[in-house]
């Protein structure tokens, strides 16, 4: 049932991402640097965030008497994941006429990594791996056109080449076999609650107008 639900909703999320009109314009190869900019900005300040919230994961899973798959399932992608922030800040700053990079995480991007790290933290450990599932599928079912877009607009790629190629051949499948694991029905209740607030939060990331106001 959990990967059933998930599926449906990495459907819908995929779907209204394709609709926001910055991704609409990349796509039909009219988008401009800042539009670009404004994709990579917020993958800048979330990506880094990953890798930790796995490896707190990781830990109270192994304290909490987990078994060894499970485990390391969680500490291979903490370090999967290590870097990453490094090509999508590299893309941007490389990015002719786009705006200076932003020093501060807009408010949606805060909210997306302040639930994150409630989620990896208190949640279930298995919550982290229900969104970076959700995550990373965007990358295999919308990058390969994205990528072709971007590519043949003349922009810098290297973080979404690197993603398109990973989550397309390993991650995604990895993750379907760690969640298709889950037997514990609280544990998969709570998942697929996290699953809904990750459509939810994920997309407003890349919202046309994104908050400036700080996270109280």
């Amino acid at each position: 049932m959990l990967l059933y639900i998930i599926d449906g909703l990495t459907k819908r999320l995929s779907t209204e991402l394709m609709q926001t009109p910055r991704i609409r314009r990349i796509m039909r190869r009219d988008g401009s640097p800042e539009d670009y900019a404004k994709l990579l900005t917020p993958l800048v300040h979330y990506v880094p965030e990953v890798s930790p919230c796995y490896r707190i994961a990781a830990n109270r899973a192994e304290r909490n008497g987990r078994d060894a798959d499970y485990v390391d399932y969680l500490r291979n992608q903490a370090k999967e994941e290590e870097g990453h922030d490094a090509l999508a800040l590299n893309d941007l700053t490389s990015l002719k006429g786009a705006p200076p990079v932003r020093a501060q995480p807009s408010f949606e991007t805060q909210t997306l990594i302040k639930w994150m790290r409630e989620v990896s933290s208190h949640g279930p450990e298995s919550g982290i791996a229900v969104i970076g599932h959700i995550v990373s599928s965007q990358a295999a079912l919308l990058g390969p056109a994205l990528l072709e877009s971007l590519v043949e607009s003349g922009f810098p790629v290297e973080f979404l080449e690197l993603h398109v190629e990973l989550d397309t051949e390993s991650h995604c499948k990895e993750s379907r076999e760690y969640l298709g694991s889950i037997t514990d029905s609280i544990e998969i209740e709570r998942d697929i609650s996290i699953a809904y607030m990750t459509v939810v939060l994920y997309p407003q990331i890349f919202a046309e107008d994104p908050t400036s106001a700080p996270l109280a």
